[in-house]
């Protein structure tokens, strides 16, 4: 079934013109996402001209016959993203500097990609339980007052105020006393590696890697020319012994250390002691990827290696992914202060910069105080969450799964009985429109059995998570 605005022509300054709108129910969709899709595909082909008003939330909602926190929803987003200007009393109406923006102007629709997170799909936050509105607000407010070398060039290293407060933020939060002036913005965890790997490595050289290990990071080893030496993991994380058996002389060694990918165990500091010791002696260096530690959820907030390290040898990773979402596009990475300038010139050869306005909303989110806010209450959410997932498939799926005690972070890690296969119950889930991960395709050398990753930050209600436990047990059959 589709709703239809009837097209009329363009009004004056006093009536916001309409153009024709079809929003299918039938489609997986969400509606506020179609609402979306069609207004910017009507700003782009010239349907909507800059500074034409738009119909009010209350009215589009009335027209549509749907909720006007659905539209009001849609409105704040594409606020945020720069295509519609809030003006108070008077209304809100497309943007004037999009125009002058093509950098702007919506990708290509991928109708491949699916228009919500799939049931257990990994890696995405909830994306229900982010503060659209305040998000929409900040940058609206930057939009306007952008400046033109703003759209031109937004410098390599990133907005200044972004990296105080990222600086500030892990002085605080993980104990790394870093400056401003040791922070690189990127777009994402591959920009970040791809950094790393051009400033310290050349084609050839060897690199501990954990197995398992996250698949984006063999595939970016490998397209550098680099020698990967998988190492086996315990309950203490990376057995540093192994490298130093198979290959002392490496030049780098990439850890997981407060959340091991996909496993979730915590280097211990015997461990991390050890690698430290190592890359010292050896004058190698670690790169320390410290994704989803804000999310653990027994207490254990470990001590990250950047943190011990006297010698200069960690460069640190983060990313904005799980804590806002990942369509964000920003990252960052801590250098050591003996390698800022040699990172700095580098960073101008291999890098084109990030989003300046989606830059400086995310520093006015950080410096105010919303940033940690939010993290505080999404780490309250997903323990409840969690919980509901790990009762849900204990009651529904207990004779199948067995959980793992070692899973933190955003993703539930469930071994299977003997003689299933991960791979198999993982493509029957996607069959049925599950995105269940599989272990054993991210292993290369060891034998850690079959299990699935199981992602629960966006099941917001029982039913739907019962019905998805249901789903993921008919794959046993």
């Amino acid at each position: 079934m589709h709703d239809h605005i009837e097209s009329r022509s363009v009004a004056t300054n006093k009536e916001p013109f309409i153009f024709e709108l079809a929003l299918n129910r039938n489609c997986d969709d969400l509606l506020y996402r179609q609402i979306c899709q069609r207004f910017r595909e009507a700003i782009t082909n010239g349907s909507y001209p800059p500074g034409t008003r738009v119909p009010s939330i209350r009215t589009l909602a009335a027209q549509l016959n749907i909720s006007r926190n659905t539209v009001e929803i849609a409105y704040d987003q594409l606020i945020g993203e720069g295509y519609f200007v809030a003006n108070g009393q008077a209304g809100t109406s497309v943007s004037g500097t999009l125009i002058r923006s093509p950098r702007y102007l919506p990708p290509p629709t991928d109708k491949s990609a699916p228009a919500r997170p799939l049931p257990f799909q990994i890696g995405i936050p909830a994306l229900d339980a982010f503060p659209t509105k305040l998000w929409g607000s900040l940058n609206q407010k930057h939009w306007k007052n952008h400046l033109e070398i703003d759209l031109a060039s937004t410098g390599t290293l990133g907005h200044e105020p972004l990296r105080e407060a990222i600086a500030a933020y892990l002085n605080i939060s993980r104990g790394i006393n870093c400056s401003s002036s040791q922070i690189i913005i990127t777009s994402g965890y591959r920009q970040s590696l791809h950094l790393l790997m051009t400033g310290l490595l050349k084609r050839g050289d060897s690199v501990w890697t954990e197995d398992p290990c996250y698949p984006p990071a063999s595939l970016l080893l490998a397209q550098h020319g680099l020698h990967q030496c998988p190492l086996p993991v315990d309950a203490e994380g990376l057995i540093v012994a192994e490298g130093l058996m198979q290959a002392p002389d490496a030049k780098l060694a990439l850890v997981t250390p407060a959340n091991q990918n996909p496993l979730g165990m915590v280097l211990s500091m015997r461990r991390k002691t050890e690698l430290l010791e190592w890359a010292h002696r050896e004058q190698s260096w670690i790169i320390e990827d410290d994704y989803d530690s804000e999310y653990c959820f027994d207490g254990r907030m470990a001590s990250t290696v950047s943190s011990l390290d006297r010698n200069g040898r960690t460069f640190y990773m983060g990313t904005f992914s799980k804590t806002m979402f990942p369509a964000l596009r920003l990252a960052y990475v801590v250098v050591p202060l003996e390698q800022i300038k040699r990172f700095t010139v580098l960073s101008t050869q291999v890098m084109d910069g990030c989003t300046p306005h989606s830059q400086k909303a995310l520093a006015d989110m950080m410096v105010g105080g919303h940033f940690a806010r939010h993290v505080k209450k999404m780490r309250t959410l997903y323990n409840v969450r969690r919980q509901a997932m790990v009762q849900e498939l204990k009651s529904g799926l207990g004779d199948k799964l067995n959980l793992s005690h070692t899973s933190r972070g955003l993703c539930l890690l469930a071994h299977l009985n003997e003689g299933v296969s991960d791979a198999l119950l993982a493509e029957r889930a996607a069959q049925r429109g599950l995105a269940v991960g599989a272990l054993s395709p991210r292993v290369t050398r060891y034998d850690y059995g079959q299990g699935l990753l199981l992602g629960f930050a966006n099941f917001n209600t029982d039913k739907e998570l019962k019905h998805a436990v249901q789903m993921l047990g008919a794959c046993f059959i």
